[in-house]
Protein backbone atom coordinates (compact mmCIF):
# COMPACT_ATOMS: atom_id res chain seq x y z
CA UNK A 1 0.00 0.00 0.00
CA UNK A 2 1.50 3.37 -1.01
CA UNK A 3 2.47 5.74 1.79
CA UNK A 4 0.72 9.09 1.96
CA UNK A 5 2.68 12.32 1.74
CA UNK A 6 1.29 15.34 3.61
CA UNK A 7 2.33 18.96 3.17
CA UNK A 8 1.96 21.39 6.06
CA UNK A 9 2.94 25.04 6.34
CA UNK A 10 4.39 26.83 9.35
CA UNK A 11 2.95 30.23 10.29
CA UNK A 12 5.66 31.99 8.25
CA UNK A 13 4.97 29.88 5.16
CA UNK A 14 7.77 27.31 5.44
CA UNK A 15 6.58 24.09 3.77
CA UNK A 16 6.98 20.91 5.82
CA UNK A 17 6.66 17.69 3.80
CA UNK A 18 5.93 14.59 5.91
CA UNK A 19 5.78 10.99 4.77
CA UNK A 20 5.18 8.33 7.39
CA UNK A 21 6.89 5.14 6.26
CA UNK A 22 7.72 1.79 7.91
CA UNK A 23 11.43 2.53 8.39
CA UNK A 24 13.46 1.99 11.52
CA UNK A 25 14.79 5.56 11.27
CA UNK A 26 13.69 9.05 10.24
CA UNK A 27 15.34 10.90 7.39
CA UNK A 28 15.27 14.69 7.65
CA UNK A 29 16.25 17.14 4.93
CA UNK A 30 16.61 20.86 5.63
CA UNK A 31 17.04 22.80 2.37
CA UNK A 32 18.17 26.42 2.12
CA UNK A 33 17.42 27.54 -1.41
CA UNK A 34 20.42 29.66 -2.27
CA UNK A 35 23.69 28.34 -3.61
CA UNK A 36 26.86 28.94 -5.58
CA UNK A 37 24.83 30.13 -8.55
CA UNK A 38 23.69 33.18 -6.58
CA UNK A 39 27.22 34.42 -5.91
CA UNK A 40 28.95 37.38 -7.52
CA UNK A 41 32.65 37.14 -8.44
CA UNK A 42 33.97 38.46 -5.09
CA UNK A 43 31.69 35.94 -3.33
CA UNK A 44 32.71 32.82 -5.25
CA UNK A 45 32.84 29.94 -2.77
CA UNK A 46 31.04 31.72 0.07
CA UNK A 47 28.03 29.35 0.10
CA UNK A 48 30.31 26.32 0.26
CA UNK A 49 32.33 28.00 3.02
CA UNK A 50 29.14 28.64 5.02
CA UNK A 51 28.10 25.00 4.58
CA UNK A 52 31.38 23.93 6.18
CA UNK A 53 30.80 26.27 9.11
CA UNK A 54 27.22 25.10 9.65
CA UNK A 55 28.71 21.72 10.50
CA UNK A 56 30.66 23.33 13.32
CA UNK A 57 29.48 24.77 16.65
CA UNK A 58 28.23 27.95 15.05
CA UNK A 59 25.93 28.70 18.01
CA UNK A 60 28.87 29.63 20.21
CA UNK A 61 28.72 26.36 22.17
CA UNK A 62 32.40 25.36 22.26
CA UNK A 63 31.98 22.74 24.99
CA UNK A 64 29.79 20.23 23.17
CA UNK A 65 31.77 19.66 20.01
CA UNK A 66 30.60 20.15 16.46
CA UNK A 67 27.26 19.37 14.90
CA UNK A 68 28.35 15.98 13.58
CA UNK A 69 29.37 14.82 17.05
CA UNK A 70 26.09 16.02 18.55
CA UNK A 71 24.09 13.98 16.05
CA UNK A 72 26.34 10.94 16.39
CA UNK A 73 25.84 10.96 20.17
CA UNK A 74 22.14 10.38 19.42
CA UNK A 75 23.01 7.45 17.16
CA UNK A 76 22.44 9.39 13.95
CA UNK A 77 24.39 10.54 10.92
CA UNK A 78 24.49 13.91 9.17
CA UNK A 79 25.66 15.13 5.78
CA UNK A 80 25.80 18.71 4.50
CA UNK A 81 26.29 19.67 0.87
CA UNK A 82 26.33 22.66 -1.47
CA UNK A 83 24.98 22.88 -5.02
CA UNK A 84 24.48 25.80 -7.37
CA UNK A 85 21.01 26.41 -5.98
CA UNK A 86 20.97 25.15 -2.40
CA UNK A 87 22.61 24.17 0.86
CA UNK A 88 21.30 20.83 2.06
CA UNK A 89 21.47 19.26 5.49
CA UNK A 90 20.50 15.57 5.51
CA UNK A 91 20.12 13.68 8.79
CA UNK A 92 19.32 10.03 9.49
CA UNK A 93 18.16 9.60 13.09
CA UNK A 94 16.27 7.19 15.34
CA UNK A 95 12.58 8.15 15.71
CA UNK A 96 12.87 8.64 19.47
CA UNK A 97 15.50 11.36 18.89
CA UNK A 98 13.65 13.26 16.16
CA UNK A 99 12.65 16.18 18.40
CA UNK A 100 16.10 16.32 20.02
CA UNK A 101 17.67 16.51 16.57
CA UNK A 102 15.46 19.43 15.53
CA UNK A 103 16.37 21.28 18.73
CA UNK A 104 20.07 20.79 17.92
CA UNK A 105 19.93 21.78 14.26
CA UNK A 106 17.51 24.73 14.51
CA UNK A 107 19.88 27.30 16.09
CA UNK A 108 22.63 26.23 13.67
CA UNK A 109 20.37 27.28 10.80
CA UNK A 110 18.43 30.23 12.23
CA UNK A 111 21.11 32.03 14.26
CA UNK A 112 24.62 30.79 13.50
CA UNK A 113 27.64 32.51 14.98
CA UNK A 114 30.55 32.63 12.54
CA UNK A 115 33.52 32.36 14.86
CA UNK A 116 36.72 34.02 13.59
CA UNK A 117 38.98 31.29 14.95
CA UNK A 118 36.94 28.56 13.23
CA UNK A 119 36.87 30.56 10.00
CA UNK A 120 40.67 30.74 9.89
CA UNK A 121 40.94 27.02 10.62
CA UNK A 122 38.40 26.20 7.93
CA UNK A 123 40.24 28.27 5.31
CA UNK A 124 43.15 25.81 5.37
CA UNK A 125 40.78 22.85 5.00
CA UNK A 126 38.82 24.40 2.13
CA UNK A 127 41.96 25.57 0.30
CA UNK A 128 43.24 21.98 0.36
CA UNK A 129 39.84 20.72 -0.82
CA UNK A 130 39.85 23.34 -3.60
CA UNK A 131 43.31 22.33 -4.84
CA UNK A 132 42.29 18.67 -4.93
CA UNK A 133 39.04 19.48 -6.73
CA UNK A 134 40.83 21.57 -9.38
CA UNK A 135 43.45 18.86 -9.93
CA UNK A 136 40.82 16.15 -10.38
CA UNK A 137 38.40 18.16 -12.55
CA UNK A 138 40.56 20.43 -14.70
CA UNK A 139 38.91 19.56 -18.03
CA UNK A 140 35.41 19.81 -16.58
CA UNK A 141 36.19 23.21 -15.05
CA UNK A 142 37.67 24.44 -18.35
CA UNK A 143 34.45 23.49 -20.16
CA UNK A 144 32.30 24.90 -17.37
CA UNK A 145 34.04 28.28 -17.34
CA UNK A 146 33.74 28.60 -21.12
CA UNK A 147 30.25 27.20 -21.64
CA UNK A 148 28.70 29.13 -18.75
CA UNK A 149 30.86 32.24 -18.81
CA UNK A 150 29.22 35.27 -17.15
CA UNK A 151 26.54 33.11 -15.52
CA UNK A 152 26.13 31.73 -12.01
CA UNK A 153 27.30 28.32 -13.26
CA UNK A 154 30.63 29.48 -14.67
CA UNK A 155 32.78 28.91 -11.59
CA UNK A 156 33.74 26.22 -9.13
CA UNK A 157 31.48 25.75 -6.10
CA UNK A 158 34.60 25.92 -3.91
CA UNK A 159 35.48 29.41 -5.21
CA UNK A 160 39.03 30.63 -5.77
CA UNK A 161 42.03 30.81 -3.42
CA UNK A 162 41.65 34.59 -3.37
CA UNK A 163 37.97 34.58 -2.39
CA UNK A 164 38.41 31.77 0.14
CA UNK A 165 41.16 33.74 1.92
CA UNK A 166 39.06 36.93 1.90
CA UNK A 167 36.05 35.70 3.88
CA UNK A 168 35.51 37.15 7.36
CA UNK A 169 32.97 36.67 10.10
CA UNK A 170 31.25 39.87 9.00
CA UNK A 171 31.10 39.03 5.29
CA UNK A 172 29.89 35.47 5.93
CA UNK A 173 27.20 36.58 8.38
CA UNK A 174 26.02 39.39 6.10
CA UNK A 175 25.74 37.08 3.10
CA UNK A 176 24.00 34.30 5.01
CA UNK A 177 21.40 36.45 6.70
CA UNK A 178 20.68 38.42 3.53
CA UNK A 179 19.67 35.16 1.84
CA UNK A 180 18.05 33.27 4.72
CA UNK A 181 14.26 33.58 4.57
CA UNK A 182 11.19 31.43 5.03
CA UNK A 183 10.41 31.48 1.31
CA UNK A 184 13.83 29.95 0.57
CA UNK A 185 13.62 27.13 3.10
CA UNK A 186 11.80 23.83 3.38
CA UNK A 187 11.81 20.74 5.58
CA UNK A 188 11.20 17.12 4.61
CA UNK A 189 10.77 14.26 7.11
CA UNK A 190 10.35 10.66 5.94
CA UNK A 191 10.15 7.56 8.13
CA UNK A 192 8.67 6.52 11.43
CA UNK A 193 6.91 9.69 12.64
CA UNK A 194 5.34 8.72 15.96
CA UNK A 195 3.61 12.02 16.76
CA UNK A 196 2.91 14.38 13.86
CA UNK A 197 1.29 17.04 16.03
CA UNK A 198 4.28 17.19 18.40
CA UNK A 199 6.68 17.31 15.45
CA UNK A 200 4.85 20.20 13.79
CA UNK A 201 4.65 22.06 17.11
CA UNK A 202 8.42 21.74 17.57
CA UNK A 203 9.11 22.89 14.02
CA UNK A 204 6.82 25.89 14.55
CA UNK A 205 8.61 26.89 17.76
CA UNK A 206 12.09 26.51 16.23
CA UNK A 207 11.60 27.72 12.64
CA UNK A 208 8.31 29.64 12.74
CA UNK A 209 10.07 32.93 13.47
CA UNK A 210 12.37 32.80 10.45
CA UNK A 211 11.84 36.10 8.59
CA UNK A 212 10.13 36.13 5.21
Amino acid sequence: MPQKTNVHFLSNGIPVILRNAPFHTCKILFSLHFGAGDETAPEYGITHFIEHLLGQSTTGDKTFGNLTKKIEILGGAISLYTTYNKIGCYINILPEHLIDTIQIIAPQITSPVFDTEKIEQEKHIILTEHKRYIAQNSWFLFAQENLFKNTGLGHSITGTPETIKSFTSESLSKYYHSHLSSDKFNIVVIGQINNTEKLLSELESTFGNMPH
